[in-house]
């Protein structure tokens, strides 16, 4: 795996790119990069836009959005004895029934005999912020 780049120095690879001192190879074995990032490195520099680091736009997307959190939470609190298959299938959720008991848990539920229940001291902030 390649290492984070600084702007900086990825503006340097890119100069020395177009100035001809190194090749796109030669520059991506020294800075432990693939050929490809360099010549892209170098396009974005001629483009005269900025080589930022994207933090962003890293690492798995969340499969559940805020609204659909709290739509679980809410339906756990109008129908008291549920299953998470059932909230799965009620709420029409693609995402896997693991996910579903983590919002449910973040939420303040438990689990009880005849499926997720608010906690009693947490019924009343069973409406919690969901970060988008």
């Amino acid at each position: 795996m390649s290492k984070m780049l600084s702007e900086n120095s990825r503006h340097l690879i890119a100069q020395a790119y177009h100035s001809g001192i190194c090749k796109a190879k030669t520059l991506a074995a020294i800075f432990e990069t693939s050929p490809t990032t360099v010549y892209y490195w170098a396009k974005i520099e001629r483009e005269g836009k900025p080589l930022t680091v994207q933090t962003s736009k890293r690492g798995r997307k969340p499969s559940l959005n805020p609204q659909q959190c709290q739509a679980i939470v809410d339906y756990c609190l109008k129908h008291k004895q549920t299953t998470l298959s059932q909230i799965k299938s009620a709420l029409k959720l693609s995402a896997s029934i693991e996910t579903i008991r983590r919002v449910l848990v973040k939420a303040g539920f438990i689990r009880g005999h005849h499926g997720y229940e608010p906690a009693a001291k947490q019924h009343h902030n069973a409406h919690l912020s969901f970060p988008a």
